[in-house]
Parts: structure tokens; sequence; C-alpha cells
């Protein structure tokens, strides 16, 4: 245990949460670390909770930029990377004592990515749920391995992209140039990066063990309303498919080009988040695109999920109101739907 591991923290104005995220660093049971906090041009007291932590602790540094958004924050913080290991922690998490000690000890010579499990915590509640991935304490090897780890992504009844769960071994990022997309440009930029990650590590691990604490609020980038969503997704979108065509992966393409309806479903879905004339408006431009006029004249295989599947077979006919209707009705079940949700209760130790 005497590799450095590098912590990269991206903030901006997370005053509430900083200090709470920081100390939960400071406290890891495996001290051989050093912490880059980027301040991605906070406006907030960010910056000063950053500095005392930098002086109660020699392993903090805080670097600054002008604001360029979260992955512009991480791609900077790569750059002042001096260990063999780095993680990634968003600044309004937190993270158990032994969470880099646990993902550290997974590694072996051949491993380049170790995924690690993660609980949610919900502020409002002040209550933690347990996460499962389903993919526990599995090895990923050889390509078909890896194909059947990317088919679940995309698929798959839980998310496993998260950035700010894994540990990832630095030569492996250095020697392919993997960095981060801006979330400005794509909508879930953790999502190509895995893709890429995944089919290039040598070696990927998954632990159960929970070692991170994902804070669930309605100000966070995934809860937001973003009038832009739409170019966002259809960019992520053809940004993958080029991705599995450089890599001639014919079975994923034909995977991944069924996600069509649940792209513009999901979207339809999300430009509804505002004002009943704005969101008619949104989905008008939408439906008018010439990505979803091609979908419309397609036949598509696989099961997606039903609300945006029902959106986007609405919006073929151009029923632009009723799809708003529709959705902000779905908006309005979406406690109940949360409630109903088979969920168990972790306990932190």
């Amino acid at each position: 245990m005497n590799d450095l591991v590098s912590i990269v923290v991206p903030v901006y104005n997370v005053e509430k949460y900083l200090d709470k995220c920081l100390k939960s660093i400071s406290c890891q049971t495996y001290k051989k670390i050093e912490v880059i906090i980027v301040n991605d041009g906070s406006k907030d007291d960010s910056r000063a909770i950053a500095k005392k932590w930098c002086n109660l602790d020699n392993r903090f540094v805080l670097v600054e930029k002008e604001n360029g958004g979260l992955s512009s924050a991480r791609n900077h913080g790569l750059d002042h990377v001096h260990g063999e290991f780095v993680l990634f922690i968003d600044s309004d998490d937190f993270i158990d004592y032994n969470y880099i000690k646990n993902l550290y000890l997974c590694f072996d010579d051949n491993t380049d990515i170790v995924i690690g499990e993660y609980a949610i915590y919900e502020e409002k509640t002040n209550k933690y749920f347990y996460h499962s991935n389903m993919l526990d304490d599995r090895i990923f090897i050889d390509m078909e391995d890896k194909r059947k780890l990317i088919s679940y992504l995309m698929y798959g009844p839980y998310t496993v992209m998260p950035i700010w769960k894994n540990m990832y071994r630095m030569s492996f990022l250095t020697l392919n140039n993997l960095r981060f997309t801006s979330e400005r440009l794509i909508y879930a930029e953790d999502f190509l990066f895995h893709i890429e990650a995944y089919f290039l590590a040598k070696k990927i691990k998954f632990t159960s063990q929970i070692v991170y604490f994902h804070l669930v609020n309605e100000g966070s980038l995934s809860q937001g309303y973003r009038d832009n969503m739409f170019e966002m997704k259809v960019e992520l979108y053809k940004r993958i498919m080029n991705l599995l065509q450089n890599f001639n992966e014919k079975e994923l393409i034909h995977l991944y080009s069924n996600k069509i309806p649940d792209t513009i479903g999901s979207c339809i879905f999300n430009l509804s988040k505002c004002k009943f004339s704005q969101a008619k408006k949104n989905i008008d431009k939408v439906l008018k695109n010439d990505f979803v006029k091609n979908a419309y004249n397609r036949k598509f295989n696989g099961v997606g999920l039903v609300r945006y599947r029902v959106l986007f077979y609405i919006g073929k006919y151009g029923k632009s109101t009723l799809c708003v209707l529709l959705a902000k009705f779905m908006l309005l079940l979406t406690p109940l739907y949360r409630y109903m949700q088979r969920r168990i209760e972790y306990i932190p130790e």
C-alpha cells in the first residue's frame, strides 16, 4: 500500500456541501493520497473552504481556473495528477472512510479500472438507500465480456456509468489519452467516457462494497431542465455511434441504434419541465428535426422505458400538445413512482 492515489475534486459554488466532502477525504484509512481541488471559478465561499483544508492537511492542493464546467475541471485536475491511481469525487458527495483502501486493494498488475458500489443519500429525508449494479464482484477481461458490460450499460436496469465511484490506473488514462467531453456539448459525458474506457482496459473489476455516498438534490445537473437537451442527446448518440464504428462493433451498433426512440422520448419528457407554451415550442422544434423525421421512418427492436416509447410514438403524429400534456402528467407521477420503487435503506457504519 505504497502507491500514491490522486483524488480530483471539481468545485463550483458548493459551499453548503464542500466541507463535509473534504473532511470525508481527509479521514481516509489509506493515507498516501494527494487531493487536487479544482476551483472552477466559484462565486461563493467554496474557495475559502478549500483553502482552509489545504492549510489543515498538506496533502490537499488548490488549483484555480476560469469556469468551464465539470468535465473541464476534471481534465484540468488530471493535468496536475502525480499518483499511480486516480479517482474523482463530486464536491457535493462524500465517501466512506475505507473508500480508497477498498478500491485500491482490488487492483492487480493487469487491472485498469475498479468499479465500486454506492448508496444514494437523500438530503430531504436524511436517509441512505442501497444501490446495486447487479454485477457484484465480477471481472471483465476478454472482449466478449466487455461487450456484455457495455450492453448492460446501454440497457441495464441500473446505471454503472458514474465516474465518481471508480478508480483508474493513471498510466492507462494517459496511454489512451482518455479525457472528458464537456457536459455543455453532450448529455451524460460519463457514458461516452466509459464506453471507450471499457473497450480499451485490459481488466475491469467490480466490488460490491459500499464506498461512496451520492447526494440526490433537485439542483443537480441530472435533475435540471436544459433547453438544449435535445441537441446534447443527439450529439451524444452520434459520438457513441462513431466510437462503436471505430471499434467495428456491429452488434453493439445495432443494439444502440434501437435506443433512438428512448433518446427522443426522453428529450420530450425533459423538455416539458417548463411552462406549457415553452414546452410545446420545444417539442415542435424537436419533431421538425431531420434526425427525428428519419427516426419515424424506421422500425426499432428492443424494449425501452415505456414512458419514453409512448412519447416517441405520439410525437410521430405531430401531436406536440398531447406529448406535453402526457409528459407533464408523468412528471406529476414521478414522486409516486419513486415511492413505489422497492428501495432498501442502508445504514452507514
